[in-house]
């Protein structure tokens, strides 16, 4: 009954953004990015992941000929091998999700074979205690080497990067027909509404100064605009402020001919990221 009436809720909200959206005439999100937060729920529905969790995890997603979409979380850097890689499709027929570590032994703490949504826990636990001192590090490599004696971590890549090859500026002189301020609103608007931030962290959340030259890449024929925010609601100046829930980087990918968002990430930063 709870995984029903949670996947109800989920699927009236999509179509409450959508219809919301498209009425009121102000942010506007692409099938692309509702299909993306189809594929995350699927996960987080099926295997407990939380948004708080994604921290620890390389993402990548791919869409097909035939309209389906792909999203992948594979467990980055020393995470590769125990944390695995978290797989959902969405089509027409709906959202599935798979994990690579299903079958393996969970049970353990961080001396189990797999680790799933019980050891992300402790992990965002830990990283909110020690403020920069990640102990399961060498855990999770110790762990992948009872497998394989050579194990060696995986290539670090985060949940986001900055673009290798950002958009030439003759490109984005010709194609960029939205402001970037009108943008910048956009994306402070799309966190707010996606992630569901309260009227004192929508007020904390502020929009970070990018160099140009990384703010615009062509992806998918797209001219894409790229807002990086962050969220700190107990900022003491140490540079080591307490976490709290929703604080981190939140990247917002918006269609600069047509200003409609493609796709949102949201990175705690708990693991380093940032």
């Amino acid at each position: 009954m709870k995984h029903i009436t949670r996947t109800l809720f989920f699927t009236v909200f999509i179509v409450a953004l959508m219809l919301n959206t498209a009425l009121a005439g102000e942010v506007v999100y692409s099938e692309r990015c509702m299909k993306i937060k189809q594929a995350e729920h699927a996960i987080e529905e099926k295997y407990q992941l939380e948004p708080a969790m994604y921290t620890f995890f390389a993402r990548t997603v791919e869409e097909h000929e035939d309209g389906s979409l792909t999203l992948t979380l594979s467990g980055d850097s020393d995470f590769y091998y125990v944390l695995g890689t978290y797989t959902a499709t969405v089509s027409g027929e709906g959202a599935t999700a798979s994990w690579s570590n299903e079958g393996k032994n969970t049970d353990g703490g961080f001396a189990a074979e797999a680790w799933n949504y019980v050891q992300l826990k402790d992990m965002v636990r830990i990283s909110i205690r020690d403020n920069g001192y990640y102990s399961y590090f060498p855990l999770a490599t110790a762990v992948a080497r009872q497998e394989d004696p050579d194990y060696y971590f995986h290539e670090d890549t985060g949940l986001y990067m900055l673009p290798e090859h950002p958009a030439d500026p003759e490109i984005i002189a010709e194609r960029g027909k939205i402001t970037p301020e009108a943008m910048g609103q956009s994306a402070l608007e799309a966190v707010r509404e996606i992630y569901a931030l309260n009227e004192e962290q929508a007020a904390l959340l502020t929009l970070n100064d990018m160099e140009p030259d990384f703010m615009y890449v062509e992806e998918g024929g797209k001219l894409i605009y790229q807002a990086l925010l962050s969220l700190c609601q107990k900022d003491d100046g140490s540079g080591f402020p307490e976490w709290t829930e929703k604080d981190g980087q939140y990247i917002v990918f918006i269609d600069a001919e047509t200003g409609i968002v493609e796709d949102l990430i949201y990175d705690t930063t708990l693991n380093g990221n940032g």
